[in-house]
Order: structure tokens, then sequence, then C-alpha cells
């Protein structure tokens, strides 16, 4: 038997009794005993007839009066405090608030007020809209019921709950609650809620370079955008990212603040070099005319509440819209829609769009130029939503959306060799927590290795300067790459090889050593086994001196700077014309050195230096014969001798012929032979 007992705001009470409820089984099992041990185990189970009596209704007590209720519910808020000074609302307000501690994707608001009608019961209803009053999300939802307060004060007040998914988010949220008696009397409270939050944090963690060459410094920034209020936020360092960020920490969770108004600027009063009062040479200094500069200096605020859009007031053609947005992107952002998907005529009408909606419901926006497809998105690139090529698709993100924080720390000694990742984790007061990482950062302090070495003579590091010694006059692009250099990072290797080595040939036979040429217009050279496993090759440089590791005869070139990947890469060389002041080489030996520099973006890109010690010989002179002496000639044996001073300077004589003539120019006695 079992009862139930309903409260009516205790106007009535109905008790609700079942005499009784009959259920039949069938049940099947079988137990085995092994001695050891026994199991039991059900076969078969089911439920064969079941009866239950009618359930008896009465009415325990009943004080509702028979007189005509012309009043509406009373209806004022759930809490009883009041802040001192503020005027008391005309309408009635109840309250609402997305419940905490849920799983984000199934997220669930309360709302609840206080109503007391003393003549009849009361029903509730609730309406939710985008705007106040609307009704475009809910319309007139019947709620649960009130509760029974166990508070001997709230003794006739009414407690209404409804826990409900919306489908309406990202978006402010009106809510109108109605409380009717029997007599079809209403009243009414109002209530909002700034976001409706279903979406982890999220964000775009984005680092400064994807390689380093400096184990000291890191360097990221983050942006976040979250509809609820954050109360959490830590970054850190490590060899894992996303949920595994706190594996091998190098930098363990530190708390940071996101708010840009949080920012305090370091005493400058405690500087090791405080400010002092400098001047230079007024004749050596020219002032620059700033009134010239293209951009000059402006004041910038990073904080997205400061942003003003533009007037678009007189935009008929969607062309100033287009300011609220950065430059495009190639490319398709994957993300959540914000609203349907569309045919726009042009990407300034996308964009206006985009602009008509709330910032959470469009962050940034697909525009494809092949079908004028329009798609606005609730969210920007980043941890979550990534860039993929597709169709004539070009993206664009809404400017003033999240909230930036920068990092830069410059204390650290990382490993070579090892991945790293910044890590942001983000906690909002729902509890809802994500962790956005960056990219792995790989730390290379090594140079690039080269092809097989033997019986090298020198092999030793050094530290150069990055732009005077490292990159070539050639190259004055790559100067971008000298930025942060440590000084505690030796940045060059230097290299003599020996006979039998693998890393540099002369000539332009493939890993064939060339000693001697006639050729004088030209030099050439290959080399084999550069590589940098860590950051890659940025570029090969050759230079040609008439000593070992000397740039006499020509600087350091890029031989492979008109082409585009490291794939077509040759890794051969022809040094033509021969820069001034020849137009052709003197007969002499020359000397090729190769230098690899890899390709970190921090730090400088280190260099290995393969000065290569078999000469490079151009000789065009004929030997040298000084003299013929002791010509002798044994009519016994027949045998003619003599001897012979003879050389070769730049070649050394390969084999020499003799003969016998009747006269000086001729060979009509005795061949010439070896």
């Amino acid at each position: 038997m079992s009862s139930k007992i309903i409260n009516y705001a205790f106007s009535q009470i109905i008790s609700s009794l079942t005499p009784i409820e009959l259920n039949l089984y069938a049940l099947v099992t079988l137990e085995v005993d092994l001695g050891i041990t026994s199991f039991k185990k059900t076969l078969f189970k089911a439920k064969l007839w079941s009866y239950k009596a009618p359930t008896i209704t009465k009415k325990l007590i009943d004080n509702r009066k028979d007189e005509e209720d012309k009043t509406p519910p009373d209806i004022s808020p759930f809490t009883d405090d009041e802040i001192p000074g503020r005027r008391r609302r005309t309408t009635a307000s109840c309250e609402v608030d997305q419940i905490a501690g849920r799983d984000y994707v199934e997220p669930m608001f309360e709302i609840a007020v206080r109503a007391e009608d003393d003549r009849s019961d009361v029903a509730y209803f609730l309406d939710v809209g985008t705007v106040p009053g609307g009704k475009d999300v809910m319309d007139q939802h019947t709620l649960g019921g009130p509760k029974t307060s166990v508070d001997e004060a709230s003794l006739y007040n009414m407690l209404v709950s409804c826990i409900q998914r919306l489908s309406a988010t990202g978006v402010p949220l009106y809510f109108t609650m109605y409380a009717q008696n029997d007599a079809g009397e209403r009243s009414m409270a109002t209530c909002d809620l700034n976001t409706y939050d279903v979406t982890l944090p999220g964000g775009r963690f984005t680092e400064d370079f994807l390689s380093t060459s400096n184990p000291a410094v890191m360097k990221a920034s983050v942006v976040v955008y979250e509809d609820s209020d954050i109360e959490l936020t830590q970054v850190g360092l490590g060899y894992g990212k996303d949920v595994w960020g706190d594996q091998g920490q190098v930098i363990p969770w530190n708390t940071v603040n996101v708010n840009p108004d949080a920012y305090v600027p370091p005493d400058l009063r405690d500087q090791v070099i405080p400010w002092n009062t400098v001047n230079v040479d007024a004749d050596a200094y020219v002032l620059p005319d700033l009134r010239d500069q293209v951009i000059p200096w402006n004041t910038v605020n990073v904080n997205p509440d400061a942003y003003v859009p533009p007037d678009l007031s007189n935009d008929p053609h969607n062309h100033k819209v287009m300011e609220m947005f950065t430059d495009f992107r190639i490319g398709r952002l994957i993300a959540p829609l914000g609203g349907a998907v569309s045919r726009e005529a042009t990407h300034g009408d996308c964009a206006k769009r985009c602009a008509d909606s709330p910032k959470t419901k469009c962050m940034s926006f697909n525009y494809d130029f092949l079908n004028a497809t329009c798609e606005l998105l609730e969210g920007i690139e980043g941890h979550h939503y990534k860039l993929a090529q597709a169709g004539l698709y070009q993206h664009y993100e809404r400017l003033g959306i999240g909230q930036i924080l920068s990092f830069d720390y410059n204390t650290l000694w990382l490993t070579h060799n090892k991945t790293h990742y910044f890590n942001f984790r983000i906690i909002n007061d729902l509890g809802f927590e994500s962790i956005i990482s960056t990219p792995g950062v790989m730390v290379d302090i090594t140079p690039p290795t080269t092809g097989p070495i033997y019986n090298s003579t020198i092999d030793y590091l050094e530290l150069v300067d990055c732009n005077a010694k490292i990159i070539p006059t050639d190259r004055q692009d790559f100067l971008i790459w000298c930025r942060g250099e440590n000084s505690a990072v030796k940045n060059h290797r230097v290299i003599q090889d020996g006979p039998e080595s693998l890393a540099v040939f002369n000539g332009p036979i493939f890993m064939n050593d060339m000693m001697y040429t006639r050729a004088n217009n030209y030099i050439s050279a290959n080399w084999d086994g550069f590589e940098d496993r860590e950051s890659g090759l940025l570029f090969i440089t050759i230079t040609v001196g008439t000593e070992i590791c000397e740039e006499t005869i020509h600087d350091h070139h890029d031989p492979h700077a008109h082409l585009f990947d490291i794939s077509q890469w040759t890794h051969s060389a022809m040094i033509s014309p021969i820069p001034a002041p020849y137009t052709q080489l003197p007969d002499d030996q020359y000397f090729i050195t190769v230098r690899a520099m890899n390709g970190v973006k921090y730090g400088g890109p280190l260099a290995t230096t393969v000065c290569h010690t078999t000469p490079y010989i151009v000789d065009n002179s004929p030997p040298i014969i000084y003299e013929l002496y002791n010509i002798g000639y044994d009519e016994f044996q027949y045998n003619l001798t003599y001897r012979h001073n003879s050389s070769d300077p730049e070649s050394g004589i390969l084999y020499n012929d003799c003969c016998l003539g009747l006269t000086q120019r001729d060979c009509m006695n005795f061949p010439g032979h070896d």
C-alpha cells in the first residue's frame, strides 16, 4: 500500500491511497558448487502477472472559500534582501540563475518567485524571449507547481522552481513569470540572464615562435572569449598539452588575471639603472621628421570594451561594416553556427548580418566567393576551431572579441630537442573548465649536422654576430630571424675536413671530388649530408677563397635563393661570372667552403661551416721542362738514357714522353713513349 499527500497552497490537502498491489514473477536460477568455490547464475526472470487496486483519493482539509476571487496573486521576490536607498520596482522580480556544476552539454537554469493567494490555488506560467517581454524561446510554459516551505515565517509563501534546457544560447534571455489564480487573475514578475552558456571557455593561445635556439626565453599570448564570468585562469609550460598539460611541467600552474584593468605597471623607481638624462652630439644627431611617418605613434587599448565600431548609418553597400572585422584569411573555419546559413550577394552583406548579431552569436564569419554562402560562427580560430581549405572560402574575425594577455619568460633553461607547450586553463563560474594549448615549441641549441667527416684538423664552436657573420649579404631578408640571441649558446661550428670526408666536394659531379680543371670562368661544387633534425635548414651558402676557410674570391652566397622550397634544392652550385677584379681565374689553387644554417625562428639561426681542405686547382699552363742532361747510348745493349728536370707547380706531372729524331723538331727515329 502506498499513499501520497498533495498540498495545494495550504487551501486544501488531498490524500491518495493505494490499498494493495500484487506482482507474480518467474525466476529460474542455476547454482553450482565446485567444492573450492560456488556460483549462482540467473537463467530466466520475468513478470507473469500484476494487479493493482484502484487508488482512493480523499480531501483531508479544504479551506477554500466560495466567494469570488477578484484580486490577482501577490508576487514578491524570492529573497527579502533589499538594497537601501533603491526604489522598489513597479514590476515584481523573480530570480533566475544558470545552475553551476553541470556538464556543459546538459545546462540548466533555475527560476524562483514567491507568490501567495488567500482564496484560491495558484498556477504558474513562464515566457522566455530574447527581448524584454518576448516569448520567442518559450511561450506560456506551465511550471510544475509550488513547494511547501518548512519555515514557519513563510508558511503562506510559494516557491516555484523551473529547471529547463533552452534552445537559445549565448544571448541575453528575458523571463516573464505569471502567477494565475482560479479566477483567471494574473500577476507578473520579470528577471533576466545575461547569457545562457552551453559552451566551454574558449580562446586562441598563440606562440611567438615554433622553434628557438634561446633556451632561456619562451613567449606567447592568449585571447580568451567566454560568455560567463571567469573564476580562474592559470598558465603553465610543460611537455604535454590539453589535459596532459601538467605532465613534466617546466612552469607549474600559475594563476593569472586576464582582466586588463588588473595590470599594474612596474615601479620604475627600483630600476637597476634609473632614468638618466643624457646628451648626444647635436651635430651628429639628426632628429627624424615624425610628420612624414606612414603611421605615427598612436596609443591603443587592448580592452575589447574600449572598441568603438564604425558608424554604419550611411553604409548602403555594406563597405564600412568591413572595418569591424580583420582582414580575410584563406579558408573556412570549422566552428558552431551562430545563425542560419544564407546566400548573400557580397561579403559585406554577410558582414552586416554578423554585425547585427550579438557578439556571442557571431564572433566571425565564413564567406564563399564561389556560391555566395554566408556562415555566421560562434567562435574564432584557436584551440577548439581550425581553418580548413574549402572552395573559395574566406574567413573574417570580428574585432573587439575576447580578452588579451601575453606571457614572456626569460629566466628558464629548457632542454634541447624537447617540444614544449604553453597551456592555459580557464574555469568559469558555472564550473565549465577548458585547457587551450599552443602548438609545440621545439628547443634547438645545436647547429646542423653534416655528411661524414674524417681526419678533420679543426672542429670547434664559437659565438659570432648573427647579423654580420651568419646571414650572407645576398639574403638580407633573413635578418628578421636574428633576434633574441643568447650569449651562452655558441651559434657557429667550424670544421676543416680531411681526406676521405663525404660532406663537401669540388666540381659539378655529385660526390666526386675534382682536383684539377682548366675551366677558369666559373667555380663549381656540390655537397651532401647537411641536415638539422630539430628545426630543419633555412639555407645553405657557398664561398671561395685562396686559403682554407677564406672568402677572398667570392663572399658567402645562397645558390638556392631563387627556389621556392627545400625540395627543389640541387645541393650544388656554380659561381659565374667571377666577381671583380677577376674576369678569369688565374692558375692557382682555391678552396671551397660550405655553410648550412638551421631554421629556428627565435634566438638566431645556428650555423655549421665546413672548410674543404682539398684544393680546387685551375691550371691552364703547360708543364715546365728546365733541362735534359746525362744523355747516353749503350751500343751493346742498344739503350738510350737521359735525365730531365721538369715540373708543373699547379697540377703536377702526370706522365712524360720522350722520342729520338734527326732534328730538334722531329721524332722520326724513335716515337715518343712514357
